[in-house]
């Protein structure tokens, strides 16, 4: 007699995700600070959009209900020009359910460094997901946020930068769950 196979819901202990990001950004701004004169520029946002590929670790603080990661990976920003690795980020998830299938509410914090230059920038993501079972042993989860991201265009800290981008606009990903 075979026993059947018990799948792990990965909502307790320890858990890992490998997350593939796109982001479609709806509004970009340039803004400048030269010779006490502040300029604002929106730049066209058609030829905006960002990806990442991130690995984050994490913990569930409360099992099968609130979990607490880190991650680190490689971001590319608005343009060419900001392409920022690591990108280092936090994130806190909500499960409505403890179903293996279920939905759940995200907010995720991270920063960015160009790899360029010193330039640095940060990323925040709020949004919904669906955790699911594509298979009997492959875990997936696919959200949709609204994302809000700024870099700094000169060597200072981005809250420090008379130079800077900031953009905002909608992000999907797709998350695969490898411990």
């Amino acid at each position: 007699q075979e026993k059947p196979i018990t799948v792990k819901s990965k909502t307790e202990g320890f858990f890992g995700i490998i997350y593939l990001d796109y982001y479609n950004y709806s509004s970009v701004e340039q803004e400048l600070f030269f010779s006490n004169t502040f300029t604002r520029e929106k730049l066209d946002p058609r030829k905006s959009f960002g990806t990442n590929l991130n690995f984050m670790a994490g913990y569930f603080l409360i099992a099968h209900r609130l979990s607490l990661a880190g991650g680190v990976g490689l971001y590319r920003g608005f343009s060419r020009d900001i392409f920022g690795t690591p990108l280092i980020n936090g994130n806190l998830r909500f499960y409505f359910t403890d179903e293996k299938n279920t939905l759940f509410c995200y907010m995720n914090i991270g920063g960015t460094k160009k790899m360029s230059f010193n330039n640095l920038g940060g990323i925040f993501k709020m949004g919904l997901g669906h955790k699911f079972h594509l298979t009997k042993k492959l875990l997936v989860s696919a959200d949709i946020s609204f994302v809000i991201s700024g870099y700094s265009l000169t060597k200072e800290r981005y809250r420090n930068s008379s130079w800077v981008i900031r953009s905002q606009g909608v992000g999907l990903s797709v998350g695969f769950y490898i411990f």
